[in-house]
């Protein structure tokens, strides 16, 4: 019941963040100009246009959710964890018996709710333009179903909202969400089955299938040979068309003069034929494989939401979002910094398997191959996105256990200023960056000589002793205080002793940037909150 209570506030807090209304109008105007945007691919003629303007805008859709997911998820996550222990407000919680995992756990249920609505609307919105499909020339009938439906949905539902709010004090945004996950669904149920023109249509069509004249599919049934069914189909003037032996199927021709419901029927009457149907000559907009892809982001966004709420325990809002972004980055080129090397080194193989691949939830390429996607590689996904979000919670349970909040309820905040974090975070991703060098490095199978080797110990250690250093640092150890300073004070020295030797010719840019870096860095030391962190950890130490 603990953990049912804090995932629901949790909930309610998420969206009740002007930053979450924020960046979900925002996604919603990015996905309907992905239209207009998607009206300059190179299709060598009328009919390829609108085929590749549709991938096009497909593509950029799914990259916005899956965009949109990663953002929504870091500011959401740090508003509702972060800004809660910076307030002391989760003392109250810790006051009552509630372990600090059930704590965590909770706000991950909480925050990935949150994100579920928030993916489910987009996604409403992406299938609206999917449905209204790419309009490559003028003569292209606009989706009046589309337009009106949504549009009125989304309208109406601002309006509620405001009326909602003005009259019975309701908050704005979570009635926002409310209303636009009710009128946005009956809006995507009416659309699913009116098509353009206000016609009735299957769902996933925008204009009611015709059967492309002349052409059938079959499938033959095991046990029977495709060329025997050929060979007794060609006296009743059926041709081959293309050929699927692997899944024994096949296309075949008949004459436009016969009515393809007719043809269908003479098909099977075939001993050898287990199906037979007309081949549409318009597909449907809206396929089952793009929501099988819209679910696979899903699984992204979840792992995404996890990573944040860890990284929340320990960082603010702007280190949250630069955790995320560079996970998402590590994990969508997981392949080409540790996978190809994982035959030849161990270190690039247990770094492959470990951090998190993102490139199994994208499934762009498998639509514009029109390959399916197979319903156990779904649940094989859904199986590692869930081992890797308990891992990822696992650590951020221990992080969360291992933070001094009594601490800070005396008056002895242990959280370090943003600009901190920052420069501590920035050493750590220097390290992690000299990390992935050493071990691509070692990944190449290559003979090391005495000087390379002694090049990828270097890397290794620069890497461990530069993540262990920025971490005192964080931590607020007064000597990493005094270190750092004398460090950026050299920096700044040398950048102005270049800039003084060339100050008749031409000076180095890079004079100029170790300048300003090392300024900026005592700048930073310098403040008086900065100061006044360090003096209080080192007296509480």
């Amino acid at each position: 019941m603990r953990l049912i209570a804090i995932a629901r506030n949790t909930f309610i807090e998420a969206i009740r963040q002007p930053v979450y209304g924020v960046l979900l109008l925002i996604t919603f105007v990015i996905l309907v100009l992905d239209l207009p945007l998607s009206n300059w691919t190179m299709g060598k003629g009328l009919a390829e246009y609108h085929e590749t303007d549709q991938q096009f805008m497909i593509n950029l859709g799914l990259s916005t959710l899956l965009v949109s997911g990663l953002f929504i998820s870091a500011f959401t996550a740090s508003g509702v964890i972060s800004r809660e222990i910076e307030d002391k407000t989760i003392l109250t919680v810790l006051s009552k018996p509630v372990a600090r995992p059930i704590i965590i756990l909770g706000k991950f249920v909480g925050v990935a709710a949150g994100m579920i609505v928030a993916y489910y609307l987009s996604s409403l919105v992406f299938l609206m333009t999917v449905r209204h499909r790419v309009m490559p020339t003028a003569a292209d009938p606009f989706d009046w179903p589309v337009i009106v439906l949504g549009g009125s949905a989304f309208v109406l539902s601002i309006l509620l909202a405001v009326f909602c709010n003005y009259f019975f004090n309701w908050h704005f945004i979570p009635s926002a969400v409310g209303f636009l996950v009710v009128l946005l669904s009956l809006a995507m149920g009416v659309i699913t089955f009116v098509g353009k023109g206000w016609k009735a249509v299957p769902p996933g069509y925008d204009v009611p299938p015709k059967p492309k004249q002349g052409v059938a599919r079959v499938e033959i049934k095991q046990g029977y040979s495709i060329d025997d069914f050929l060979k007794k189909a060609s006296k009743k003037g059926f041709s081959a068309g293309q050929i699927d032996k692997e899944h024994n199927t096949l296309t075949v021709r008949f004459s436009i003069d016969i009515k393809p419901t007719k043809a269908v029927k003479m098909l099977k009457e075939f001993d050898a034929v287990k199906e037979a149907h007309t081949i549409d000559k318009t597909p449907p907009a809206i396929t089952s494989q793009l929501l099988i892809a819209i679910a696979l982001q899903l699984l992204a966004v979840m792992i995404f939401a996890a990573v944040a709420v860890a990284a929340s325990t320990r960082v603010g809002q702007v280190m949250t979002l630069l955790i995320c972004v560079g996970f998402f980055i590590i994990g969508s080129t997981s392949y080409y910094l540790f996978g190809r090397f994982a035959q030849s080194s161990i270190l690039a193989k247990l770094a492959y398997l470990l951090w998190s691949n993102f490139t199994f939830f994208y499934a762009m390429d498998a639509l514009m191959a029109g390959k399916s996607i197979p319903l156990d590689y779904v649940g094989l996904a859904a199986l590692y996105a869930i081992c890797h979000i308990v891992a990822i919670l696992g650590i951020g349970m221990v992080l969360f256990h291992r933070r001094e909040l009594a601490a800070e309820a005396e008056g002895i905040s242990t959280s370090a200023p943003s600009l901190i974090s920052l420069l501590a975070w920035s050493g750590r991703a220097a390290a992690l960056v000299a990390g992935i060098i050493a071990v691509s490095i070692v990944g190449r199978g290559e003979v090391m000589t005495v000087k390379s080797a002694m090049y990828v110990a270097a890397l290794l250690a620069a890497a461990i002793g530069g993540w262990i250093l920025a971490g005192w640092f964080g931590g607020g150890v007064k000597w990493m205080y005094i270190l750092v300073a004398t460090c950026a004070a050299a920096v700044t020295v040398w950048g102005v002793v270049m800039i003084l030797n060339n100050i008749t010719g031409t000076v180095p840019i890079r004079a100029y940037l170790t300048m300003a870096a090392g300024a900026a860095v005592l700048l930073i030391l310098y403040m008086p909150r900065t100061r006044h962190y360090f003096h209080l950890l080192r007296n509480q130490h």
